[in-house]
């Protein structure tokens, strides 16, 4: 009996894997609705702050699955919250770094005809 854990804390992780849930996909979700709303309204650059919403949320669902990683919803969050951090780590720099570079202008090359 001493392995089983309590009937409470049992419905507790149940909940905390299913806010990890809802804080993995609201965290996919709400970025994008605030950038398009933004953009609609305000001509706003907001790619910080859809930025920061987006790795606050994450990170929040990561935690919460990680306390409560024995339930399935749980899991389900740790997963869908770590690729999503992975693929936006791997992609946010290098997009950055090449909106940062000045454009060159282009230059018109002559053609040369053959005679």
């Amino acid at each position: 009996m001493a392995d089983s854990p309590p009937q409470n804390l049992d419905a507790a992780n149940q909940r905390l894997g299913w806010v990890a849930l809802s804080l993995s996909v609201a965290g996919l979700v709400v970025p994008v609705l605030v950038a398009l709303v933004c953009k609609l309204v305000s001509e706003k650059d907001v790619l910080n702050l859809c930025l920061a919403l987006f790795a606050v949320l994450e990170v929040a669902a990561l935690g919460c699955g990680i306390v409560a990683r024995r339930v399935p919803a749980a899991k389900a969050a740790l997963i869908i919250s770590i690729l999503s951090l992975v693929f936006v780590g791997l992609v946010t720099p290098s997009s950055t770094s090449r909106s940062e570079r000045p454009h060159l202008e282009q230059q018109s090359i002559p053609n040369e005809v053959a005679k």
